[in-house]
């Protein structure tokens, strides 16, 4: 009878798979705010006329609104499923560049959508332990993969053009200094958005972000084996301490 009890509580753990809360920090001195449209103004930093097209920055593609536009991502809704409801950027002051790194309780599952301008060029993740290269080149995309980092996690881009942010042709997500930040951040509820220009920002280049998009979610790992555990240990207790109390 107590293997049926076990098999039938396995089967009810199993059955209602319960998972960890899947969560995503994200560190620096920016904020969030709203994007209800993009027009071309230079505020926020990224809001810039691209030489793709008109309608073609990082918040063009993300809100669904771009067209004509000469990259890979069509009108942007079709691709990352963002759409005008519920998107923010990150941002300082008066819309300015700011730095930032994730944290996450989970592993992330990251998704790169277009290409750079030059055939040269490389992005990836860093963290306490270095740089891990996850694409070279523009004709990987779009490629996924799945990270996760016991500290921080950060985001790079890399090409012959670039400045020496952090390290050699390299910009970071965490550079301090609107001429070594390459990054844009964004966020539909649990989704982010980050939009790479591979062209040093402000030196007369079309800064619209829109060169390698990475659509990250964390994804929530099942709990259930812990807890079944827990409870078959629990009943393994229990069956010890009724076997002493009858040899009493």
């Amino acid at each position: 009878m107590r293997k049926l009890v076990i098999a039938g509580l396995a089967a009810a753990a199993f059955a209602v798979a319960p998972v960890a809360e899947a969560q995503v920090t994200v560190n620096g001195s920016g904020s969030w705010s709203s994007v209800s449209d993009a027009t071309n103004d230079g505020t926020p930093f990224w809001d810039n006329s691209s030489h793709d097209g008109a309608s073609c920055n990082i918040g063009f593609i993300l809100l669904g609104t771009a067209s004509g536009c000469g990259n890979a991502y069509g009108d942007g809704s079709a691709v990352f499923g963002a759409g005008s409801s519920g998107l923010e950027h990150w941002a300082g002051a008066m819309g300015t560049t700011t730095p930032f790194t994730f944290s996450s309780n989970q592993t992330l599952k990251i998704t790169i959508h277009g290409g750079f301008a030059a055939d040269d060029g490389s992005v990836g993740t860093f963290d306490g332990s270095g740089f891990t290269t996850a694409m070279i080149g523009k004709n990987n995309a779009p490629m996924v993969f799945t990270v996760s980092s016991s500290d921080f996690l950060g985001f790079f881009i890399s090409n012959s053009t670039l400045a020496n942010g952090c390290g050699s042709n390299t910009a970071c997500s965490d550079a301090d200094g609107a001429m070594l930040q390459q990054h844009s951040l964004f966020r539909v509820g649990d989704t982010y958005y980050i939009g790479m220009e591979d062209r040093n920002f402000g030196e007369g280049n079309d800064n619209d972000f829109n060169d390698v998009i990475m659509q990250v979610t964390a994804t929530p790992e099942p709990i259930s084996m812990a807890l079944l555990g827990t409870g078959l240990a629990g009943m393994g207790g229990a069956n010890a301490l009724r076997r002493r109390r009858r040899k009493s």
